[in-house]
């Protein structure tokens, strides 16, 4: 179907073309609203309100000008009358075109019942790579179908209702997607590696280190553990009864590493021991850590030149500064919680066994001042098979408390705001929305009787050999089933796209491509 320009409608409501960092135009004062719909026709307002108006015009006769007076007052009123009503609208259109302009991704490749679907929409379902040389106009035509079809059938959901079904998920996934937002943010500067730190790093992996690793949750095990070194307890015996990583009983063995992956606090002082030596209580993320030096050797085998290795090393380092971003910045959010044992005992028992009162007990005190009580995290515990264990309990709380604090400074960042999370967060309503129709209009609606699947078991007896009717009817009621949904979902789309009007801009899809960086155009 060829392309044809719709221009933007004007709607009463500029709401919903008003970018998020304008005020909507009904917020301003009167006064400012007329003046701005007079703009144009100041022309008109100046003559109106000048007091020498007459004079300037002698040879006009009195009568006369009474009438054009009176003329040029009601066209006045009218025209800004029609300006103060739909300049908002017409704002937010000139606005949304220069964001287009400024942004090509934010283009409409074709509109769906009115729904623009943008370039960005599409670019996020093609393929890693769409090379304009090749046949890549047919791939850009499908996945652009797709998506299509796509929101069609989401916009049937909304029709019939079933945002109420998907609100929730929605939710969870706005919450999902500005964490990850927010952890991009966090971790942006360890992609930053200077040509030194490259340098340095490839000379940390050419030296080895055996190492052995005492990690405590608590400063006081952290003084006990001090004091028992002290005393000369081995660093291997107080690894099995102290620490609490998983290689306790191998008396904290690390084997032999590279000590450019240490973090930093430690590899410093690792660095200036010699075999035998240990450091004293190093603070890592909210534990604290002993770390006793065995050796140090080449590197077996010996690293080849760092020309040969420069692209893996650099994303390896990469990688490494990001994690290490991420945990401090997770350490700093753990930090804001101090949990209550009352709590922590209310919150291990069975969601159906907590009584009213004990909803009321709270879990935890975020920012020293704000309680969080067992009651706010009910629908969490309601989710606990019943053989979840105490720690598992504990863990999941913890992690929802820490994903709420950091869900808020999202918020709070305006990171909900950014076009991609925007594009993320349409696209996983849009899934949402298409699997709730499916459920309700297909897998719901479609039924198979025992009679139907008798009656095709009997018809295609051969592909069971051997087999009996109860033997086989779970499955043949099952490729039943599917042929059905499948032709019932087949036949609901044809409709669905038969009365849509749909528009492609076939300019805009014919150039949408990468470019060098990633980015799409």
């Amino acid at each position: 179907m060829p392309f044809v320009a719709d221009p933007v409608p004007v709607r009463a409501d500029a709401r919903a073309f008003a970018p998020a960092d304008f005020d909507h135009p009904a917020d301003q004062p009167a006064a400012d609203r007329v003046f701005c719909g007079a703009v144009p026709w100041c022309g008109f307002v100046a003559c109106r309100h000048r007091p020498d108006a007459s004079a300037a015009c002698p040879a006009v006769n009195p009568s006369r000008r009474r009438v054009d007076s009176r003329l040029s007052s009601a066209i006045v009123n009218a025209v800004s009358l029609s300006l103060f009503r739909f300049w908002p609208a017409l704002l937010s259109a000139v606005l949304l075109l220069a964001v287009c302009r400024s942004d090509p991704a934010r283009r409409a490749v074709a509109r769906v019942n009115g729904r623009a679907l943008t370039v960005s929409e599409l670019a996020a379902t093609l393929p890693d790579r769409v090379d304009p040389m090749r046949n890549d106009s047919t791939v850009k035509r499908r996945y652009l179908e797709e998506l299509i079809i796509k929101e069609l059938v989401a916009q049937e959901a909304e029709r019939r209702g079933l945002e109420e079904v998907t609100s929730h998920h929605e939710e969870l996934g706005l919450k999902a997607f500005l964490i990850q937002e927010l952890y991009r943010r966090v971790t942006a500067a360890g992609r930053e590696v200077t040509p030194e730190g490259l340098d340095s790093a490839y000379g940390g992996l050419a030296t080895e280190l055996r190492l052995r690793l005492i990690e405590v949750a608590e400063e006081s095990v952290a003084r006990r553990v001090t004091a028992e070194l002290a005393q000369g307890v081995p660093f291997e015996s107080l690894a099995v009864r102290r620490s609490v990583l998983p290689n306790a009983a191998s008396g904290g063995d690390l084997g032999w590493l590279p000590g450019v992956w240490l973090e930093t606090p430690v590899r410093v002082l690792v660095e200036e021991l010699e075999p035998g030596e240990h450091t004293p209580a190093v603070p890592v993320r909210d534990r604290w850590q002993f770390v006793k030096l065995e050796g140090r050797r080449e590197a077996d085998p010996p690293l080849p030149p760092l020309e040969q290795i420069r692209g893996e090393l650099l994303v390896r380092l990469r990688q490494f500064r990001q994690q290490l971003l991420a945990r401090e910045y997770q350490s700093q959010v753990r930090r804001r919680l101090e949990f209550v044992p009352e709590g922590i005992a209310v919150i291990i028992k069975p969601a159906d066994s907590i009584t009213p009162a004990e909803k009321e007990v709270p879990v935890a005190i975020r920012d020293g001042e704000k309680y969080v009580k067992v009651a706010r995290l009910m629908h969490v515990l309601r989710r606990f098979p019943p053989a979840l264990d105490s720690a598992m309990r504990c863990y999941a709380v913890e992690r929802e408390l820490e994903e709420d604090l950091m869900y808020e400074e999202a918020l709070a960042l305006g990171l909900d705001r950014l076009p991609s999370v925007r594009d993320s967060v349409a696209r996983y309503r849009r899934r949402l929305l298409n699997q709730a129709l499916y459920q309700r209009a297909v897998v719901e609606s479609v039924k198979v009787s025992e009679a139907e699947i008798r009656d095709r078991f009997e018809a295609n007896r051969d592909e069971f050999p051997g087999a009996d009717f109860a033997t086989a009817a779970t499955q043949v009621e099952a490729g039943l089933l599917n042929e059905r949904r499948d032709t019932a979902w087949r036949e609901l789309v044809e409709r669905l796209r038969s009365e849509a009007k749909i528009t492609i801009d076939e300019r805009v899809l014919r150039d949408i491509g990468q470019n060098p960086d990633g980015s799409w155009q």
